[in-house]
């Protein structure tokens, strides 16, 4: 789930959808990871393509490890 206002994307357990848990969160880092204005997510394999509005940008994040998101 991204977030426009934190510029981050949240990333959650829904394997029981009546109760999803918070796994994990990347937040925009100036420079490096580029999630200012987040605002649109699509997943595909082990990949998120993040789009952000004010970065102008698509930051990819590998989510092999749910718990240790890394841009790529």
């Amino acid at each position: 789930m991204t977030n426009y206002l934190r510029d981050s994307v949240s990333i959650l357990n829904i394997s029981n959808p009546a109760n999803p848990t918070f796994v994990s969160e990347i937040v925009n880092n100036a420079g490096t990871i580029r999630l200012d204005g987040a605002s649109g997510i699509v997943k595909d394999g082990n990949y998120l393509y993040v789009a952000s509005n004010v970065s102008d940008a698509i930051q990819i994040i590998d989510v092999t490890n749910p718990a240790t998101p890394t841009p790529t």
